[in-house]
């Protein structure tokens, strides 16, 4: 499951990293999860099996730093 996130013209790659972070601990999957940093604010969020995406899939819509985190 890839994810986008558009940063503002003054946010620092320290927000990249939270949001690594912060989203696996929201879905309550931290230990279930591999998040990967692709760059030009995409990230890879890989799931151990599908029953854990669907269930993440059923928490959203997602925010982060009041910003809206498209699944594509």
């Amino acid at each position: 499951m890839a994810f986008s996130y558009k940063q503002g013209s003054g946010s620092k790659k320290k927000n990249v990293e939270k949001l690594i972070a912060f989203m696996p601990q929201r879905w309550g999957m931290q230990d279930k999860i591999t998040a990967n940093d692709l760059g030009n604010g995409h990230f890879l969020f890989s799931f151990d099996n599908e029953d854990d995406l669907e269930s993440m899939l059923k928490l959203g819509p997602f925010y982060f730093n009041f910003c809206l985190c498209i699944l594509v």
